[in-house]
């Protein structure tokens, strides 16, 4: 057994953090709601979602945030506050759910074809099990497959936490790739198969969600991890980097750049296997390092002092509430699905200016009255009041 790192002394709130995390909902805002920007937008740094950001950087937040609280307050505290915010996602998930299901069915704005009604396909199919098992996390449409991740992730973070603070961050870090490895086998949903076919449980594989929880625990118990040393007072040194580290990250993040924005957001058309290196769902080995090498880029060269900070305040908005203004993107989403369609060749471009600026006024709208209705926080508290 390691021995924990020292406490360190509670610091402010990184702005980059709630930057990184604002720009992350930008992309993913720009990647489902239907416009001319959906395509280029999509992935724009390399063969990286927007939703690897995401959840990587929201992992960090909750080992920052809550690895200072559980020095200082212990596990009991912090299980208390990660069960309450898992809760409030999972409130969230279901009243996405339930606009999906019967809300927007009346509005009249389904169309017979397209995305929209390709979300409700299984609830068309066989309505009880999709609304028992969208409520037990197992059902997931797509576009709304983000949040029952991020609740189970939530749940299991006060467990790996504790471990850390015991000093086996070397186990975590060992069982989180163990189970990344197992996730590229493919067992996992082959046995989930045989499970839906030996006893008939209704809920087929293709309506489980695209992502693959075993494989992205990966992305969110390492943000975890990082989060967890930086409370501990650890800052990564860039300025004593080797030069390989920084010419090797810049060399696999500009072919990675230029391969996505010259062949497209699927790295072998014409070569299906080949994909799986790269693929988003299951994080493939590739996606991995090309994740690994932009994240070293912003370590090195992101922004700091108080220039970045003041040009970055939209994004920090944004990320700061982060719940509800992705709540809203989902439902802006939707609605646009329905409305307008996701065939933007024949659009008109002031349908696509007008959609964006809705769409992002609804965002800020969003992030706006969240801050409102966010209590004031005792200065003692104050760097433990940040969740993600």
């Amino acid at each position: 057994m390691s021995t924990p790192l020292p406490a360190a002394q509670p610091s402010s709130r990184l702005w980059q953090l709630d930057a990184l995390r604002g720009l992350m909902l930008v992309l993913m805002t720009l990647t489902h709601v239907p416009t001319r920007l959906t395509q280029p937008m999509g992935q724009p740094f390399g063969f990286v979602s927007a939703a690897f950001g995401f959840v990587f950087i929201s992992g960090m937040l909750v080992g920052r945030v809550h690895g200072r609280r559980l020095l200082s307050q212990g596990v009991d505290v912090v299980r208390s506050a990660l069960v309450r915010r898992a809760g409030l996602v999972y409130l969230c998930h279901i009243g996405l759910l339930g606009l999906l299901f019967f809300i927007l069915p009346l509005t009249g704005v389904v169309p017979e074809k397209g995305p929209l009604p390709g979300m409700m396909w299984f609830f068309q199919m066989d309505p009880w099990a999709a609304v028992l098992g969208g409520m037990a996390l197992i059902h997931q449409p797509g576009l709304l497959d983000i949040l029952p991740m991020y609740v189970v992730f939530l749940l299991v973070s006060p467990l790996i936490l504790a471990a850390l603070a015991k000093g086996y961050w070397r186990s975590v870090a060992g069982f989180t790739v163990g189970l990344w490895l197992f996730a590229q086998t493919g067992l996992a949903g082959q046995w989930y198969d045989a499970f839906v076919a030996s006893t008939g449980f209704p809920i087929i594989r293709g309506a489980t969600g695209a992502f693959d929880l075993l494989a992205w625990q990966l992305v969110w118990t390492t943000g975890l991890l990082g989060g967890w040393a930086m409370a501990n007072g650890w800052t990564p040194n860039v300025g004593r980097w080797p030069a390989g580290w920084v010419i090797g990250a810049l060399t696999f993040a500009a072919i990675g750049f230029a391969w996505r924005h010259a062949i497209g957001q699927i790295p072998f058309p014409e070569h299906e296997a080949l994909n799986a290196w790269f693929d988003k769902w299951h994080m493939g080995p590739l996606r991995l390092l090309n994740a690994t090498a932009l994240l070293l880029l912003v370590l090195r060269f992101g922004p700091r002092g108080e220039t970045a900070a003041r040009l970055t305040r939209p994004l920090q908005f944004l990320g700061k509430a982060s719940l509800p203004v992705f709540c809203t993107h989902a439902v802006v989403a939707m609605l646009v699905l329905g409305i307008a369609g996701d065939e933007i060749r024949d659009r008109a471009y002031l349908i696509d200016v007008a959609i964006l600026a809705v769409t992002f006024s609804a965002l800020f709208a969003a992030a706006w009255v969240a801050g409102r209705r966010r209590k004031p926080v005792r200065p003692a508290a104050r760097t433990c009041a940040s969740t993600a």
